[in-house]
C-alpha cells in the first residue's frame, strides 16, 4: 500500500477524531481511547501482522480520506507479496532479476520502518494561529543559521 495514502489517512482521522474531541474532552477522556483499535482502523493488515495471508473481508482498515484506496500487492495477488517474491527469487536463473527481487524484498521489509519514520516527522498544524507561529519560527531559525554561519566565517578570516 502506498505510504502517502496511509499518512493522509492518519492525518484525516486525527483531524476528524482528536482535534474536535480535544477541545471538548478532558485529558482523562483522551487517555481512555483504545489506541490498538484505532491502529487496526488506520493501518493495512500487512503492517500489523507479519506473514499473514491477505483476507479482504476481515480487513478492519477504514478509508478516512476523499481518495479511492489503492489495493496492495497482497490484495491483487491474493497471497502475501513476500511469498511471491521469494518464489520468484528461487525459480529464476537471471542474476539481474534476482538482484531486483532482492531490492524489492528489502523495500517491502523496510516499509513499516519507513512509515514509522515518516509519521514521527509529521507536524500537524490545523489552526491559522499555529501555522503563522510555525512559519515565523522557521524564518527566525533561518536568520539565526545565516548569522551563525557568517559569524564563523568572520572569525575564521580574522585569525
Amino acid at each position: 500500500m502506498r505510504e502517502d495514502f496511509v499518512i493522509e489517512n492518519i492525518v484525516q482521522f486525527f483531524k476528524d477524531t482528536f482535534i474536535e474531541k480535544a477541545y471538548a474532552d478532558t485529558s482523562k477522556d483522551i487517555e481512555k481511547f483504545e489506541y490498538e483499535n484505532y491502529l487496526k482502523m488506520l493501518l493495512p493488515d500487512s503492517y500489523l501482522e507479519v506473514g499473514a495471508s491477505y483476507n479482504e473481508s476481515q480487513s478492519q482498515m477504514k478509508n478516512f480520506t476523499k481518495f479511492k484506496e489503492i489495493k496492495s500487492f497482497d490484495a491483487i495477488l491474493e497471497r502475501p507479496f513476500i511469498e511471491s517474491l521469494l518464489m520468484g527469487f528461487f525459480f529464476t536463473n537471471s542474476a539481474p532479476l534476482q538482484n531486483s527481487i532482492i531490492n524489492l524484498l528489502e523495500r517491502s521489509c523496510n516499509e513499516k520502518g519507513s512509515l514509522k519514520d515518516s509519521v514521527e516527522k509529521l507536524e500537524l498544524l490545523f489552526s491559522e494561529e499555529h501555522k503563522n507561529l510555525y512559519n515565523k519560527i522557521g524564518k527566525k531559525l533561518n536568520v539565526l543559521k545565516n548569522l551563525t554561519s557568517n559569524a564563523q566565517v568572520f572569525l575564521f578570516y580574522k585569525k
